[in-house]
């Protein structure tokens, strides 16, 4: 296996014979194409946490915030909310391309969270 100038490795094909001499053919092998990341979309939502009168803990609808201190501060303000007993922040990154998300970056718990 030879080495071409442009660093890319060669592998030689079998030798084929073309009536009087026998030719070797060789071929560039290609690196590996990586999975490429083009685009990634971070949301950042505030979420409110209540508690029924039977003791269990639920969330109610989540907004989404323009940045990482718009969460915090709305989560905040959601867990002094009456009926809340708290609320949480946090941030997702989503990858369109492929369809997936990130496991969730907590940013922040207010309350008894």
């Amino acid at each position: 296996m030879g080495v071409l100038f442009l660093g890319l490795p060669t592998q030689p094909y079998p030798a084929t014979t073309h009536g009087w001499a026998a030719v070797t053919h060789t071929r560039t092998i290609q690196p590996r194409r990586h999975w490429k990341m083009t685009e990634r979309q971070i949301f950042y939502v505030a979420m409110p946490v209540g508690r029924r009168d039977d003791g269990k803990v639920l969330t109610d609808s989540a907004e989404e915030c323009a940045s990482a201190e718009a969460a915090i501060r709305r989560a905040e303000q959601m867990a002094a909310m009456p009926g809340y007993i708290g609320a949480l922040a946090f941030a997702r990154t989503f990858y369109p391309d492929i369809r997936k998300y990130d496991p969730i970056d907590m940013l922040g718990r207010f309350g008894e969270c």
